[in-house]
């Protein structure tokens, strides 16, 4: 009887880690998906603006440059992009 019991707390506790651990990357992967959501917009929403809406001052070249940023640097340029041009120039 002593036998069973411990066999039976052992995979109580080891269902109650695994539950956590489930629980765990499952709340990662939600980030995950919400930061890749998040850099796809910015993506289109370069491709979509027009070059005069970049508030910089070369107005010819904005769009590839930021275009190679967001690309490259992943979600801290579509950060960077939120802030610098996203938030402080409306697309209308």
């Amino acid at each position: 009887m002593y036998y069973g019991t411990n066999l039976m707390m052992g995979l109580a506790s080891g269902s109650f880690f695994s539950i956590f651990f489930c629980g765990f990357y499952i709340f990662v992967l939600i980030i995950l998906l919400i930061c890749m959501v998040c850099w796809f917009f910015m993506l289109i929403d370069i491709l979509n603006r027009n070059e005069n809406k970049f508030g910089t001052t070369i107005k010819k070249d904005a769009k590839i440059i930021w275009l190679l940023i967001v690309l490259l640097i992943g979600l801290p340029g579509a950060l960077a992009y939120y802030i610098v041009v996203y938030r402080k120039y409306p697309k209308d």
